[in-house]
């Protein structure tokens, strides 16, 4: 090849014999580390089916939550680098393989899993059910117009708890294989809340 010449698109060197055994290592890190994942995930959801009969979960869309920011070069996308540690973190909690072992475990000991509509969950007061973006801070919940507060993560817990006993109640709203399975069209409230706060 002639000096000074880009390579040809597609042509690629021959690894060495040091390159692959630093990936063959660095690939065995991985697995162990993907080993303890599923590990952690199957104990915490044999713990959770034993304890429980009934569990509620948000039905989380994680590749769209897990989406890079990065855009296109016409159109960069913006704070790209905090939205992959966060896609990161969210891929490291291995939330989209917990849901599976849980709903066979939970139906194993005739226990049921029902995953509902994550909309507002972390927005609506589980006390008056106002929902309002303002009303979560960071970790702290405090409702504008009833003065409700909690944990942001207890006060949507509540609320999730709260939408699966209505979708067992037959007024509520599933994710059942992706698609909502419901009586009525999904009711989202910030305008509502918006118009308590003026």
């Amino acid at each position: 090849m002639p000096e000074g010449k880009p390579f040809p698109k597609g042509f690629r060197l021959r690894p060495s014999n040091r390159l692959r055994k630093a990936q063959a290592r660095v690939a065995k890190i991985h697995q162990g580390i993907a080993r303890q994942r599923a590990d952690f995930l199957h104990k915490l959801s044999t713990q959770i089916a034993r304890e429980h009969a009934f569990v509620c979960l948000e039905a989380l869309r994680v590749r769209s939550m897990s989406a890079s920011a990065a855009a296109t070069q016409e159109a960069p996308g913006k704070r790209v680098r905090q939205k992959a540690g966060l896609n990161r973190a969210i891929l490291d909690q291995g939330w989209s393989l917990f849901t599976e072992p849980l709903a066979y475990k939970l139906e194993w000991r005739g226990g049921e899993l029902v995953l509902v509509h994550p909309a507002c969950t972390s927005q609506r007061c589980h006390a008056c059910a106002h929902t309002h973006a303002d009303n979560r801070k960071g970790e702290v919940f405090r409702c504008r117009s009833f003065g409700y507060t909690d944990h942001a993560n207890l006060n949507a817990a509540k609320n999730t708890l709260a939408a699966g006993h209505a979708v067992l109640a037959g007024d509520g709203q599933a994710l059942v294989e992706g698609q909502l399975q419901s009586g009525r069209p999904v009711k989202r409230e910030p305008t509502e809340g918006l118009r308590h706060a003026a």
